[in-house]
């Protein structure tokens, strides 16, 4: 991050911060509310997400949970969003976009059921069983992205011991097909670093040897690379 948008963006944080605490929100007041529409290059960094258009300028995104759900694995892409600029007593300003979920289609949304007593772990989309996992302690969503037509799990599988740690999967919900478990991979690290661009998925895992895996969401496989 550049220094002029490191400096813009730092105090913005600092507003959503006070602004999400409700012990300082009660001096604020909405001052205007403008409906419109932002269109650019969306960027995330410390928890708070911006816009950045085509004309340089630097858009904060007013961030709450619906954002963090609708965006979250965007960074970097083009976005067009609908909502509202705001305008708050304090002299912040915000987008805060508004999400519409398509009609008749489905919430795209994992859930892990952890069975103690035996040790079987089922993978669940909205509430539907889609795939179980054996011999392993724990099964935790670590992280999850939004795609083009979709949604992706990174779920972690705990051993439960320092010997291997953890090891991954990948769990692939589309609107237009039907849902898709990949094999486990991974070092046994817990500590993979994980980029994105667009709907693939880089993820590095450190080992001996290290190990470097990648979601071609395009081809719809997992490789490594």
């Amino acid at each position: 991050m550049n220094k002029k948008l490191s400096a813009f963006i730092t105090p913005l944080i600092l507003g959503v911060a006070l602004l999400a605490a409700p012990t300082f929100a009660q001096d604020l007041e909405l001052e205007a509310k403008v409906p419109g529409t932002l269109q650019g290059e969306l960027g995330y960094a410390s928890m708070q997400y911006w816009v950045t258009t085509a004309d340089g300028k630097v858009v904060q995104l007013w961030s709450d949970a619906e954002v963090d759900e609708h965006l979250m694995g965007k960074s970097g892409q083009q976005v067009s969003l609908s909502g509202a600029t705001v305008t708050y007593s304090d002299g912040s300003v915000y987008f805060s976009p508004k999400f519409v979920q398509q009609a008749g289609k489905p919430a795209l949304e994992f859930t892990i059921d952890n069975n103690q007593d035996d040790y079987v772990m089922s993978i669940l989309l909205d509430g539907q069983l889609i795939s179980t996992v054996n011999d392993y302690y724990t099964a935790s969503i670590d992280q999850e992205f939004t795609t083009s037509n979709g949604k992706i799990a990174l779920i972690q599988l705990s051993s439960g011991g320092t010997a291997c740690p953890a090891e991954y999967m990948l769990a692939i919900a589309r609107n237009d097909a039907q849902p898709l478990v990949t094999p486990t991979f991974g070092t046994c690290s817990d500590i993979p670093d994980i980029t994105t661009k667009g709907d693939n998925i880089f993820m590095s895992f450190p080992g001996n040897p290290d190990e470097k895996w990648a979601w071609d969401h395009s081809a719809y496989r997992l490789y490594q690379q």
